[in-house]
């Protein structure tokens, strides 16, 4: 029994640190790191900010950000996969 539970215990133990690492640390680790991205989204908008939080609520996700000079706005680019 006590057994089960140190094993227990090393597995969330070992996730816990594992997920909590930066890119850089795994990489000094040597964990191999894998990003994976799609290739075209579904649906690509530009926005600013006053609707770029109803479009994170439906699931988009920022790409891109950047101030316009011109309107005196944040602007977005959002996507989704």
């Amino acid at each position: 029994m006590k057994k089960t539970i140190l094993i227990v215990a090393l597995v969330v133990a070992s996730i816990v640190a594992l997920s909590s690492m930066t890119y850089g640390e795994a990489s000094r680790a040597g964990y191999k790191v894998t990003f994976t991205v799609p290739a075209t989204p579904k649906s690509t908008i530009v926005t600013d900010g006053l609707h770029v939080k109803e479009y994170l609520k439906k699931g988009y996700q920022i790409q891109n950000a950047w101030y316009n000079n011109n309107t005196y706005a944040n602007m977005y680019v959002v996507v989704k996969y």
